[in-house]
């Protein structure tokens, strides 16, 4: 028989996320890097400053903050990619995906050597599964030895 085993984390933050689906709650920057799987909220906040993820601002206190709905989430996740979230596919690091995508002729949206962001995003439809699938066997034929994986 089978079985599958979740952190107590990944549980917290399911029902988290389920929740505020269903009630239509929002998430903090931070809650929403967590749910994204981007390590870090700086990152998405730099997403938001560019017009890559819409956020909206919600007083909090005497101070404004980000806040995002899970439709907002998920438009960005069924638009953007990460260079972590496809190197996890390719069983490679982010650099050799960027630099194999850029050969390739896809560019990344967002990333250091685009308009100094912290880390490289692509958009989605551009980098379609076959070439992902394509790329993965591409790579491997070169003898290139996989990279230890990171969370974006």
């Amino acid at each position: 028989m089978n079985c599958i085993l979740f952190s107590e984390a990944n549980i917290r933050n399911f029902r988290a996320k389920r929740l505020k689906e269903i009630t239509g709650e929002t998430f903090s920057i931070a809650q929403a890097a967590e749910v994204l799987n981007i390590c870090s909220a700086n990152i998405l906040y730099a997403l938001v400053d560019k017009g890559l993820v819409r956020a909206f601002k919600r007083l909090c206190g005497k101070r404004e903050t980000y806040c995002l709905t899970y439709e907002q989430l998920q438009n960005f996740n069924d638009t953007y990619c990460s260079a972590t979230e496809l190197a996890c596919q390719l069983r490679a690091s982010p650099k050799h995906v960027v630099r194999l995508l850029m050969e390739h002729g896809i560019m990344p949206i967002t990333g250091s050597c685009i308009d100094g962001g912290i880390k490289y995003f692509f958009r989605r439809a551009e980098v379609p599964q076959d070439m992902v699938n394509s790329l993965i066997e591409q790579y491997r034929q070169r003898g290139a030895t996989t990279q230890p994986l990171k969370k974006h």
